[in-house]
């Protein structure tokens, strides 16, 4: 079985032959605004850079921020990013903001090498505070318990409606900042925010995830989901793996969860944590989570029979032809496309399959898998509202 990592690698080393269609390539830097809407281009303490990038069909976005350029890897980083910046916005509110949170950035920002430092290296930034290593020899943190911090600074990201292991660097930054100083009591919790979790509309709520992430740390709740995934019959290598994997905070691990039980009854569907405990980045495991979430939306809408990899995650109904999920931004007709069809149907042998793809499939690399008899269905992502902001990001359907 072909895991993620595996997958994408191979395709990027193979190519297809030198006549083949899918050689052809498009443009790889593209405006921003002919993929995001104007009312997205700039918000609050950010603004989008003009032109973007697509490699390994996700769009490459430069976020510059008054401290510094964040980047946002992707459709699916982007949203958070874009949430993120909401959540910054109200953790600088000036109705209870003490002086002193606004000064440790603005001392950055007269530092040449401060804001760079903070945005490659905020672990290292916070680390080298004498609160910050006093924080880390007292608690005796795993990794995921030093992201995620204290009961205060848990709380305070409650309260805000984001993730507390946020690889933002300057909201962790702001969550260590207002925490040290004792000032979560003075903000109003955002009723009705949340952290921006591809698919969490399927999600009636989220409370309970909200409770269990503020009162308990991430090796509490990961030594509970360890025994959840026992009883389920996960292999102890693979819960391992996939408990230990930073690239998932908590925060995403017990959605992840919540998703799997709403596929219950649904052979093999724990087949989907292997894939997710190979999940290399914060890119790959949003990836992750959108297509367990695409895979929620069509058992709703039909039950699905089988759940597998095939270098893609597929699944099947009891009728109709096998469904192979890729959660890209842009699917360009580049070389590797002839290595996923060729993949795609290795595993799926005297099988129609239809090939869902949550952004767009270029009109040249929707033609070029026909000619494996793989149909395109695209534009699958739901629309995902930025809090602050009326206008949902899109689909990318401006990039031909």
């Amino acid at each position: 079985m072909l895991n993620r990592r595996t997958f994408l690698m191979g395709t990027l080393l193979l190519s297809a032959g030198k006549n083949s269609r899918a050689q052809q390539i498009t443009p790889q830097i593209v405006n921003t605004s002919s993929v995001i809407p104007d009312k997205l281009l700039k918000g609050p303490n950010y603004e989008l850079a003009p032109r973007l990038s697509l490699t390994a069909h996700h769009y490459q976005f430069q976020i510059i921020t008054t401290w510094g350029v964040l980047p946002a890897n992707g459709l699916n980083q982007l949203r958070v990013r874009l949430y993120e910046m909401e959540c910054l916005k109200l953790a600088m509110d000036e109705r209870w903001q003490p002086q002193s949170i606004q000064g440790a950035f603005d001392s950055l920002e007269k530092t040449p090498e401060g804001a760079l430092m903070i945005l490659r290296d905020p672990i290292g930034t916070i680390i080298r505070t004498p609160q910050g290593l006093k924080k880390l020899v007292e608690q005796r943190f795993n990794e995921a318990d030093r992201r995620a911090g204290g009961s205060t600074r848990r709380e305070l990201a409650a309260k805000l409606g984001c993730d507390p292991e946020t690889s933002n660097p300057l909201l962790s930054r702001m969550l260590d900042e207002i925490s040290t100083r004792s000032r979560v009591g003075k903000i109003a919790a955002r009723i009705g925010m949340s952290v921006a979790v591809p698919g969490l509309g399927l999600l009636a709520l989220n409370t309970d995830i909200k409770k269990n992430v503020t009162a308990y740390l991430p090796s509490e709740i990961n030594e509970s989901l360890n025994k959840q995934l026992h009883k389920s019959g996960v292999a102890k290598g693979i819960r391992e793996q996939f408990l230990s994997n930073l690239s998932f905070t908590t925060t995403e691990k017990l959605y992840f969860i919540e998703y799997l039980k709403m596929l219950d009854g649904v052979p093999v569907r724990f087949s989907l944590i292997e894939n997710a405990a190979a999940a290399t980045n914060e890119t790959q495991s949003l990836a992750v989570l959108e297509e367990a979430a695409h895979l929620v939306t069509l058992h709703r809408r039909d039950a699905l029979t089988e759940i597998r990899f095939v270098g893609l995650t597929s699944c099947k109904r009891k009728q109709g032809p096998q469904i192979v999920i890729a959660s890209v931004d842009y699917l360009s007709p580049t070389a590797d496309v002839g290595r996923m069809a060729k993949v795609i149907k290795q595993n799926t042998p005297n099988q129609s399959v239809e090939l869902h793809v949550m952004g767009q499939c270029s009109p040249q690399a929707q033609e070029f898998l026909a000619q494996s008899n793989i149909t395109v269905k695209d534009n699958l992502r739901e629309p995902f509202s930025v809090p602050g902001l009326k206008e949902d990001l899109p689909s990318p359907n401006k990039a031909d």
